[in-house]
């Protein structure tokens, strides 16, 4: 507290009495201070909060956008891919047929390398001008599946200038999957319409693909089709395509598109699910295809809450710590002020109260000089009062430069005769010593002496910074207040019961769609904008909570006033009473539920369609308690059991209809669900009625009144295993019949060859040049053709009659071939090369080594003459994977070849330049498949070298 200082007094004037502040006074302007000083650092920590929670939807907005571009681009890539897959396969197909035939097999295993290729691909096939599939995955002609009345079918086959067709997403008939076909038209040479290409990706692998987006526990990536129809959501509220179709969509994102924006970021309520997300969308290029990403404010503002918990603990403790300093001041002040009372009895010369005062205040002459100024004026200004005192131009000088002129005018003003004697006062800003600007709030009155002569003028200045920020700040909450308002659709309303008048918020006016100058501004006004069936509903909840003293809580519908649509209100109301419990005054919130209701609607339409499809679904569904009891299954599934109605079975244990054989593979299989897993299954099931028959099973576990039960879709394959059957039954006889067509045809040609020599030498005096050419070309063509044989036999012999498989060191094997190929390795000069590690394997040692010889064999037999040969052979384990590859530097493959490659009696190379049977490869195709594996072969062309590799699993 600053001290009292001596000052002269003015003559004429009387000496002004000594007076302290009482301890009450001081106690309140202390306080005041205090809850000032704390109410303007809760203002920072709350703006300091509403500018973090935009920060934080900024960053999610930005993030969605950078998601949904990802996603375009990937999906884009799929479909350009899937596209030249495609017109590849219709390439080979024209080609074919071009050549008069097409060989189906060959086609075939064409389709199934290139689908191989392709991730994600579930199936690339072709259906003829009828619609009947004829090529591709797992085709099987004689089933008879027909296409005909898909829609991308029926508008190839009418339009020639299709193109690229890309229609909603359908159940496959071939494998009963959820897939989006990319489709194209095969024309017959005459230009008429010659069947479709097409190839079909999974959802579920669709759905992969979005899984490996990171939009936190509640955000969701969905692709839509040209009408907002979901394509795939991830994550799917049921099954793989249990939400596939569902047209429900933020309005936002239907009016974004139908306006023709190709890409947008809006806040707004999903329609699956009632969760308001933050979403980004974009078009995917020229398709017919949205893709978006979703992310729930519940994940991104989580951070923020905790930001805004520890500001708010900070400022409960800042008020603590301020509170307690007050008391402590108090104290100080109060031992301070008695002993200045004290001091103020003994001393003989006159203090000036003015010395005292917290406000800045002056006395200025007659002659515009500094007769006396309080030393609070160096706490406003920064500056002392000997400066001003030496220097009264600082008073102007300090002044803002914008408020001078305005400073100007009020000195001139209170210098006129005229001038009010009570004083003038204004409100300026002024530059502090160290810079800081504060508000001044001035008034100054003239001073006359006991004759009535001026004395000059007294001023009072005093700091209202703190309060010009108060105002600014309560400004600022009010505005907030609105926005918040808005943002939630929540408006409130104040009823003055004594006068009859209304007020409502700016919120309210927009719920009920009406302009504030038309409105009454009465109860009877509010009435009248309800809807007719609910009015008295409203009324009597408002008298009942008058009469009873209580509140009233009730939902109401209201007739939009400006477009006269239905919207739903949500209503809760209080009331302020006078001591005798008459009630003066009710207020009340308006919370518009117009979107939460027709979400309450899409949902119930959701269920019964759900609930239709599910009775109607041709697949077993059924739901599993964690007892193993059966809770529910569909028509279909009754029909599986032979079971007549739901209760004949319903609570019964599922265990008991299930073969003996599988029951304890299937009660593992409830284990894994119930405990998180996703599971597939084959088993066979006992009918109630004596049937048996092969179902396939896929379980999930699902959330059930807080308790995880199983969720399990299952179909009949018994078909299709007696198909497997037969399938294993014809291989295995035609592989019979190959063994022995190839062993038993050996001896004829051999004793053809024999004969053919023994006939050239007894006619040897007979023959000219040209005779015994002819009989060195036969003898020449039945040994080749023994040669063809035999590499036939160990062709069928390939997962027959080789060893068993054994787990060996992969680079024992090598070495073992490499030392079979010393001699060619020495003929060619080569040089090779060893790399990568090689880890133990479970193969056919036999089948292993054969595979290693024809491969590094081929690469020193198809070598570039005058150039030095050079073989690497890599080894490497990826995802219990062993991959093996053989380079070399020899002829090279023509790109557009390779296909032929693995085929039996394939050559791309003359007899006369490179011998062989043309079987090598064929071969190793075969051991590779047969130990679950793949073969493939990659050259830049002719000359350019070539690398075939080999992937087999790492069996644990």
């Amino acid at each position: 507290m600053p001290q009292p200082v001596p000052t002269s007094h003015p003559a004429g004037q009387p000496k002004p009495r000594v007076t302290l502040l009482s301890p009450g006074c001081f106690r309140a302007r202390l306080m005041g201070g205090v809850v000032l000083l704390n109410v303007f650092v809760c203002s920072l920590v709350g703006l300091s909060i509403h500018q973090g929670h935009h920060q934080y939807r900024e960053r999610a907005e930005i993030t969605t956008q950078n998601l949904t571009q990802v996603m375009e681009n990937e999906i884009a890539g799929t479909i350009g891919t899937a596209d030249l897959a495609l017109l590849a396969v219709m390439d080979e197909y024209r080609k074919q047929r071009a050549g008069g035939a097409v060989d189906g097999k060959e086609l075939n295993a064409y389709i199934e390398r290139l689908r191989s290729r392709l991730p994600g691909v579930d199936a690339l096939r072709i259906a003829d001008a009828q619609g009947l599939l004829i090529y591709g995955s797992d085709v099987v002609p004689s089933a008879k599946i027909s296409l005909a009345d898909r829609p991308y079918f029926i508008r190839l086959r009418n339009d020639p200038n299709a193109g690229l067709v890309i229609p909603k997403p359908h159940i496959s008939r071939a494998n009963q999957k959820w897939v989006i076909v990319h489709a194209r038209r095969i024309d017959q040479p005459d230009g008429s319409f010659g069947g479709v290409v097409f190839v079909a990706i999974t959802l579920e692998q669709l759905s992969k693909t979005f899984s490996a987006i990171n939009v936190g526990p509640r955000g969701v990536v969905t692709l839509r089709d040209g009408e907002l129809a979901i394509i795939v959501r991830h994550p799917e509220l049921q099954e793989a395509g249990g939400t596939t179709g569902n047209k429900s969509v933020a309005p936002e994102l239907r009016e974004m598109v139908a306006a023709g924006n190709t890409a947008g970021t809006f806040t707004g309520l999903s329609g699956n699910d009632t969760t308001t997300r933050t979403y980004s969308y974009r078009k995917i290029g020229a398709h017919p295809l949205y893709i978006s990403v979703g992310l729930s404010p519940e994940d991104y503002l989580a951070e923020w809450r905790y930001v805004v918990a520890q500001q708010a603990a900070l400022a409960v403790f800042f008020a603590l710590i301020t509170f307690l300093a007050a008391w402590l001041i108090y104290r100080i002040w109060k031992r301070q002020a008695n002993a200045v009372e004290a001091l103020a009895r003994h001393e003989a010369k006159f203090r000036t109260v003015a010395d005292f005062t917290f406000d800045w205040e002056y006395w200025k002459g007659p002659q515009e000089e500094i007769l006396y100024m309080t030393p609070s004026c160096e706490r406003v200004t920064g500056y002392s009062r000997e400066e001003f005192v030496a220097d009264p131009g600082l008073l102007l000088r300090i002044v803002h430069a914008e408020d001078r002129q305005l400073m100007e005018r009020h000195l001139r003003d209170i210098a006129k005769p005229i001038a009010d004697p009570d004083g003038a006062a204004m409100d300026f800003r002024i530059v502090r010593r160290d810079g800081e600007i504060r508000w001044i709030t001035h008034h100054c009155r003239a001073i006359s002496g006991r004759i009535g002569e001026s004395m000059g003028r007294r001023v009072s200045n005093r700091d209202i910074t703190e309060r010009k920020r108060a105002e600014e700040a309560l400004l600022a909450v009010q505005h907030n207040l609105t926005e918040a308002q808005a943002m939630s659709h929540l408006g409130n309303w104040e009823l003055d019961l004594v006068h009859n008048r209304l007020t409502w918020s700016a919120e309210m006016y927009r719920i009920f769609g009406m302009p504030p100058e038309e409105f009454g501004a009465s109860y009877e006004t509010f009435l009248a904008t309800l809807h007719p069936d609910d009015r008295e509903m409203v009324n009597q909840a408002y008298l009942s909570s008058l009469d009873a003293g209580g509140r009233y809580d009730i939902e109401y519908r209201i007739i939009h006033k400006s477009d006269g649509q239905r919207r739903w209100g949500h209503a809760r109301c209080e009331h302020e009473r006078d001591a005798s419990g008459k009630a003066l005054r009710s207020f009340g919130t308006v919370l518009d539920i117009t979107e939460r209701k027709e979400a309450q609607a899409r949902l119930a339409e959701s269920e019964s369609r759900l609930r239709t499809i599910i009775e109607n679904e041709p697949e077993c569904i059924k739901i599993i308690d964690a007892q193993g009891r059966l809770i529910h299954m569909n028509p279909a599934g009754l029909a599986m059991i032979e079971a007549d109605s739901l209760e004949q079975v319903a609570g019964g244990q599922v265990i008991d209809l299930i073969a003996p054989e599988y029951r304890a593979a299937y009660s593992e299989l409830m284990d894994r669900v119930l405990a998180g897993e996703t599971m597939e299954m084959q088993y066979e099931v006992l009918g109630l009625k004596g049937g048996r028959r092969w179902l396939e099973t896929h379980a999930v576990p699902m959330q059930d009144k807080g308790e995880t039960v199983h969720l399990a879709v299952t179909r009949d394959i018994s078909k299709r295993k007696q198909a497997e059957v037969e399938l294993l039954r014809s291989n295995a006889e035609l592989e019979q019949f190959s063994y022995s067509i190839s062993h038993d045809m050996r001896q004829p040609l051999r004793m053809i060859a024999s004969y053919l020599q023994l006939l050239e030498m007894g006619l040897k005096d007979q023959l000219d040049d040209e005779k015994r050419e002819y009989f060195n070309f036969a003898v020449d063509g039945a040994k080749r053709l023994d040669t063809m044989l035999l590499g036939l036999l160990e062709y069928s012999r390939v997962g027959r009659k080789g060893e068993p498989p054994t787990w060996i060191e992969s680079r024992v094997v090598l070495d073992e071939a490499l030392l079979f190929l010393r001699p060619a390795i020495a003929e060619a000069q080569a040089v090779v090369h060893i790399e990568g590690d090689w880890p133990r394997i479970y193969v056919s040692p036999d089948e292993m080594l054969r595979l290693m010889q024809n491969l590094i064999g081929n690469a020193l037999k198809f070598r570039v003459a005058g150039r030095t040969s050079e073989v690497i052979v890599t080894s490497e384990v990826v995802d219990k994977t062993w991959q093996m590859c053989v380079a070399d530097n020899g002829v090279g493959i023509v790109p557009d070849q390779i296909g032929r490659l693995f085929q039996v009696f394939q050559r791309l190379q003359g007899r006369t330049a490179y011998e062989g049977t043309g079987i090598g490869l064929a071969l190793c195709r075969k051991i590779a498949e047969h130990h679950g594996g793949r073969i493939w072969a990659e050259s830049a062309g002719e000359d350019q070298g070539s690398r075939f590799c080999v992937d087999l699993p790492i069996k644990s």
